[in-house]
């Protein structure tokens, strides 16, 4: 029996520290995240307040399935990474766009709060991808 319960916690300590050493590498991913879904939370909660709506647990549901849902494309991310050999790419993009969406919600939320419009003025920033900025046509009279 004892030699049972040896071999069991060798083999808990194995699993653990291979899960340890997985997630280790992308664990400030996951802080990331985290992090700007609670600030992102906290200005939620502060603009309803100032637009005076009311706020339910359902809304505070909803944070924790962000959280899980985020953590789980940053792990198949770096899982494909792995398994695939790719470097890197995949993860710095996935989590890219995670804080672009949650930055831009904060923005928002500041917007809702102070007046301040940041997100529009970062948004106005980027290059347009929808073709608006293309070359001008000869034939537009402005530019005769």
């Amino acid at each position: 029996m004892n030699k049972l319960l040896t071999s069991l916690e060798a083999l808990i300590g194995g699993v653990f520290g291979a899960i340890l050493s997985f997630v280790t590498p992308i664990a400030p991913f996951f802080w990331l995240a985290i992090g700007l879904v609670l600030l992102d939370t906290v200005t939620g909660i502060i603009a309803a307040q100032r637009r005076k709506e009311k706020i339910n647990s359902r809304g505070f549901a909803r944070v924790l399935s962000k959280i899980a849902v985020y953590m789980s494309a940053i792990l198949a991310c770096y899982a494909v990474e792995l398994v695939l050999e790719i470097g890197g790419h995949v993860t710095y993009i996935a989590v890219g766009a995670i804080a672009f969406t949650e930055l831009m919600s904060v923005l928002e939320n500041t917007r809702a709060v102070s007046g301040a419009n940041i997100a529009d003025v970062i948004r106005n920033l980027l290059p347009k991808q929808n073709g608006a900025e293309s070359k001008p046509k000869d034939d537009d009279p402005k530019e005769l």
